[in-house]
């Protein structure tokens, strides 16, 4: 015992506890958490990998970290190094999962398509009815029939003419229902981004400690008694 820097010892040891809990009250809250019933098979199955992983790093670097292990910390560093193309894949997933989704909000071609379901159809008109806009991209995403749902009455800098040849209400909402939605998911894209680059973070600096700490404890025991 004591062949590793104490103040680096400690920082390790804190730095591992702070990861265990992190993937502690993940699991709490998915556990919690009954929307998440609502999620595919394979998004539930890969969240539950990534909280379940990051407990493991986190007791396996406590581990090797207070018993001064050189296999401990040879394994905490694959690990955390593991850990660390994890969350820098999953922030790039986000980072083009939220490119696509703004851009599926703002081509009228794809918000046609999306349109013509019936159950979205059905959630865009409550959403024109209720936060006072037109379409996903603009109000010519419905074709010629256009809801009254879009009607907007007077010459505000709110309203604007209906596209011309379509039926329906003559003055619709400018703002559009695709960048209300864009607005209330781009929280959940930032924290995600948060939380995958943070995390990614923290792991390159517990695989640069864990090598460290592995040099020490080797040099001591080369040293000898």
């Amino acid at each position: 015992m004591g062949k590793i820097n104490p103040c680096m010892k400690i920082c390790f040891v804190i730095l591992n506890a702070a990861i265990a809990a992190f993937g502690c009250l993940a699991v709490a809250g998915l556990l919690k958490n009954g929307s998440l019933a609502a999620q595919s098979g394979s998004t539930l199955l890969l969240t539950w990998i990534y909280v379940i992983c990051t407990v493991v790093i986190g007791a396996v670097g406590l581990h090797a970290g207070r018993k001064e292990n050189v296999l401990g910390l040879k394994i905490f560093a694959g690990l955390i190094m593991v850990g660390l193309m994890a969350n820098l894949v999953l922030g790039l997933i986000v980072v083009v999962g939220r490119a696509q989704v703004y851009r599926t909000f703002q081509d009228s071609e794809n918000a046609r398509l999306l349109l013509q379901d019936h159950s979205m159809r059905n959630d865009i008109i409550q959403l024109q009815i209720t936060e006072d806009c037109c379409g996903l991209a603009s109000a010519s995403d419905w074709g010629v029939n256009i809801p009254d749902s879009c009607s907007c009455f007077g010459y505000g800098s709110e309203c604007i003419d209906a596209p011309m040849g379509s039926e329906g209400p003559s003055r619709v909402y400018k703002k559009t229902c695709g960048s209300l939605i864009a607005s209330a998911l781009n929280p959940m894209f930032e924290a995600s981004l948060g939380i995958s680059f943070g995390m990614a973070s923290v792991c390159l600096l517990g695989f640069i400690m864990s090598l460290m700490m592995i040099k020490q404890v080797q040099r001591c025991a080369n040293l000898g008694p």
